[in-house]
């Protein structure tokens, strides 16, 4: 009897335990509770306690044979992104090659780090640039919603070190008077837009090419590069028995009235801007295929502006014309990939960061994990829910067995559990090794230690994935402003 209390075999009546009583106060045992342990966290309202803060500047090296050609073009050559955050990146970010279905491949790079001193406006204008930026690339038209610089608020804690994306000027410095400009043209009104527009020189050269969209259909982008010495009364090149001049075309297709006389300006249908990319071999392949109509460059050659080879070009009377409310062609071209670069420059941010929260917590896993070589890592941290195909689909299988055999070996050697094992049934244990395995338990856990904190479970997708800096906010109504911040 003394032998069976102490081995803790005996209920308060001081009776032997059933099996029943006994699976139940091992199962206690066994799903004791975590120690909750919380990963490091950053918020953006304490960012800037003494209005002043140390960031690290990393240039954003992209090359492309097309793109550096489209850049020259659109007198864009002197300017490039950065990649601007409050902590420095941990490890080195592999090079990146993309593939784009008109651009051809894109080489990512980030360049050495700067370091340097600025204050909270500074900040701030940095991430309403990048807003404005990520409003141009990757906001969804259809939802009318934009990107705008997060609140600072209490409650947005994030794991990842915070970043935005900010603009160099051809000395590698931030361009803060550029960026200020692209803000202000940004808040102009629609018609606003439209007389700047309708005021752009029919004689002389542009200075540089514009980004436009017709006042018939804001969603549909145009890069207006210059003025031809043609006018609307010119023949339409369609053989349609109504339609005559290019006059004809836009009164009776687009219902648009504009004069008989109004310049036609030469202008070409951007680059695609493609939403998801598949990782094949350490290369990222664009999984979007567009068709477009055959690229017409004969037709303009009596013009005299410069083509961007490869992408269809029209003539656009210039009364049909209005300002996109980012209107520098340049910056768009910059960003055709900038979604697709920082989500796999965050998917590396995450793996550092888990590794140093396992390392400050629990030294023995972080230890290992800094042995795995950083891609398999990346794909441990990656849920299928990412869309994306290299996911811990695989890992989770392999880790169910690495799992079961830990458990076997704690219920075998655990000095509380040695005793009790031993009175026990194959299936008793069973039973008790499916109890630690409990998807409940485990994500309890799981939650408890801040594990879940570094999963990628959002996919690449409009309207899913932003910037953890960025808020998406969306016009219902003339009144109505509805905000998600939620990544």
């Amino acid at each position: 009897c003394v032998r069976l209390h102490q081995c803790k075999l005996l209920n308060e009546r001081l009776l032997p335990l059933s099996k029943k009583d006994l699976c139940h106060e091992l199962v206690k045992i066994v799903k004791r509770q975590v120690s909750k342990v919380s990963p490091k966290a950053y918020n953006i309202k304490s960012l800037f306690e003494n209005n002043k803060k140390e960031v690290y500047l990393y240039p954003m090296i992209q090359r492309g044979e097309k793109l550096e050609e489209f850049l020259k073009i659109l007198k864009g050559e002197d300017r490039s992104l950065a990649l601007i955050m409050c902590n420095p990146v941990e490890s080195a970010v592999d090079r990146l090659t993309l593939s784009h279905y008109e651009l051809g491949e894109l080489h990512v790079e980030l360049g050495d780090m700067i370091s340097l001193v600025i204050t909270e406006s500074e900040w701030d204008l940095i991430a309403s640039f990048f807003s404005v930026l990520m409003s141009a690339r990757w906001r969804r038209k259809s939802k009318k919603e934009w990107f705008r610089a997060r609140e600072k608020e209490e409650k947005h804690l994030e794991v990842l070190p915070l970043y935005v994306v900010g603009l160099l000027n051809g000395l590698g410095k931030i361009d803060w008077t550029y960026m200020q400009e692209i803000l202000t043209e940004f808040a102009r009104s629609s018609e606003e837009r439209t007389r700047v527009a309708r005021s752009y020189s029919t004689t002389t050269e542009m200075k540089t090419p514009r980004l436009c969209q017709p006042i018939y259909n804001c969603n549909t982008k145009y890069i207006v590069l210059g003025p031809t010495k043609k006018d609307c009364r010119e023949k339409f090149p369609d053989q349609e028995d109504e339609i005559d001049t290019f006059h004809d075309y836009f009164k009776i297709k687009k219902d648009v009235e504009i004069p008989g006389d109004d310049i036609l300006f030469v202008a070409q249908r951007p680059f695609g801007m493609p939403a998801r990319y598949v990782e094949l071999d350490n290369k990222f392949e664009c999984s979007q295929t567009i068709s477009k109509p055959k690229p017409n460059e004969t037709e303009f050659q009596e013009d005299c502006c410069e083509l961007l080879s490869g992408l269809p070009a029209v003539y656009l009377p210039q009364h049909v014309c209005q300002e996109s409310e980012m209107a520098d062609p340049s910056l768009l071209l910059m960003s055709v990939a900038l979604p697709q670069i920082l989500y796999i420059i965050e998917r590396k941010m995450v793996a550092d960061a888990f590794i140093s929260h396992c390392k400050a917590n629990f030294p023995c896993l972080g230890s290992f994990l800094k042995k795995i070589p950083a891609s398999e890592l990346h794909v441990g941290m990656t849920a299928k829910a990412t869309n994306i195909t290299n996911n811990y689909d695989k890992y989770e299988w392999l880790g169910d067995g690495v799992l079961k055999l830990l458990q076997t070996d704690t219920l075998l050697n655990t000095p509380e559990l040695r005793y009790w094992v031993q009175c026990l049934h194959e299936g008793d244990l069973t039973h008790l090794r499916s109890a630690m395995t409990n998807n409940e338990y485990l994500a309890a856990a799981c939650r408890k230690v801040g594990f879940d904190c570094f999963v990628m479970d959002t996919p690449l997708a409009r309207g899913n994935w932003m910037p953890q800096t960025l808020e998406i906010y969306s016009q219902q109504e003339e009144e109505e402003v509805v905000v998600r911040g939620d990544r």
